[in-house]
């Protein structure tokens, strides 16, 4: 992580603190930049897939709606909700592992 040892290097106020803070400082950096970027390939992600599909994701995650009231909304069965959120979710797997480079399950 270049990144972490960039910020470190480029602040001057780190050096006066004790080891286990300074420690603590480096940690909680590459964690937020680990953070940013896998929010980052979220996003992209997203931005994949068809509209209905992102807003399924919206409405599951962000609005914490049961399946049964995003059927409604999408006057669909919940059936054919659920299935749209397992190809969605399959459909996302993927592209997360064409991106990162990793292996499918």
């Amino acid at each position: 992580m270049v990144e972490v040892f960039l910020a470190a290097f480029n602040n001057e106020a780190l050096t006066s603190l004790p080891a286990e803070r300074q420690l603590a400082w480096l940690m909680r950096v590459a964690r937020n930049k680990m953070v940013d970027r896998y929010r980052h390939l979220a996003l992209r992600a997203l931005e994949q897939l068809l509209p209905l599909q992102r807003e399924l994701i919206r409405l599951r995650y962000t609005k914490s709606l049961r399946f049964f009231e995003i059927a409604r909304i999408f006057e669909k069965s919940e059936g054919a909700v659920r299935k749209l959120y397992a190809r969605t979710l399959q459909q996302l797997r993927g592209i997360y592992y064409q991106t990162e480079g990793g292996k499918q399950r």
